[in-house]
């Protein structure tokens, strides 16, 4: 953990050397500390980023599972309050974009990974500890919120990139109760969300907002 540690706090000289984007190639040639740092750094709060999604999968396909770590100890400080602060702090979401290529990668390994890379399995408890984190974060936006938001439907979106997807859907939904809605996008439930968190935080009176319809 040591070495998390000194990446978290090399974030401000990795900016700084970081200034503008870097090409893929030159991306792919970064160690594992590098391609964290710089990903955390150059896409955090950008709301309509080009290119996330290569990053993302790259830093799975050059490493796999090791940057599972890292990951763990990014979600510690972070929480979906800090989507409405200036400058945005979406690390939520970020992390979301890799647990995704994690799972690609645990489904598909022959086409995710590099050569040489260990293949791997996300195993149930990992899988959970996603959840969980999310989900208690999530809840402790709506304690203070008291809303049904646009906050609250990207956490459902960041759930279902691990929890619905290919063999590794494990019916977590249906293990913590989380709604469900048969294919058709979440913003169409906004009811059937409501009364899930009111039910499982003992609270009433929330709003429901856009994006949501109802």
């Amino acid at each position: 953990m040591r070495k998390i540690i000194i990446v978290m706090l090399m974030l401000f000289n990795v900016y700084l050397l970081f200034g503008q984007r870097v090409t893929r190639d030159e991306f792919r040639n970064f160690t594992l500390e590098e391609k964290v740092d710089y990903y955390f750094t150059y896409f955090r709060g950008i709301p309509h980023r080009t290119g996330h999604a290569i990053f993302s999968s790259d830093i799975v396909t050059y490493h796999g599972k090791a940057v599972l770590p890292f990951l763990q100890e990014l979600m510690l400080k972070a929480n979906y309050t800090s989507y409405y602060t200036e400058v945005m702090d979406d690390t939520l979401c970020l992390i979301a974009y890799i647990m995704y290529s994690l799972n690609a990668a645990s489904f598909y390994p022959q086409s995710h990974l590099r050569e040489g890379v260990e293949e791997f399995v996300l195993s149930d408890d990992e899988i959970e500890w996603f959840f969980n984190e999310y989900m208690k974060r999530i809840d402790d936006y709506i304690l203070e919120k008291r809303m049904i938001d646009r906050v609250v439907l990207r956490n459902s979106t960041h759930l279902n990139t691990i929890t619905t997807y290919g063999r590794h859907n494990r019916d977590i939904h249906k293990k913590f109760g989380y709604p469900t809605f048969s294919g058709s996008h979440a913003s169409y439930h906004g009811t059937a969300i409501k009364q899930y968190f009111e039910e499982r935080l003992g609270i009433e009176g929330l709003i429901i907002v856009p994006p949501f319809m109802e």
